[in-house]
């Protein structure tokens, strides 16, 4: 039967993955990766709310007729 961990015994756990088990991104690699990110969002959010756009005023004109 596995021996049952407290809180303390985790919290050393998590510890030691944060500081010797992940690999961190340097700061240009941060930079880098956050401008990626940010693009990706702000052209899917443009791509979405044209569609959107063209779709509400498609739906306008037939509605209204």
């Amino acid at each position: 039967m596995p021996k049952k961990e407290g809180f303390t015994d985790f919290m050393r756990g998590v510890k030691v993955e944060l500081l010797k088990r992940v690999i961190w991104p340097t700061g240009k690699e941060l930079l880098n990766y956050s401008i990626v990110v940010f693009s990706f969002v702000i052209f899917w959010a443009l791509y979405i709310g044209a569609w959107d756009y063209l779709f509400a005023k498609a739906l306008e004109a037939v509605v209204s007729k």
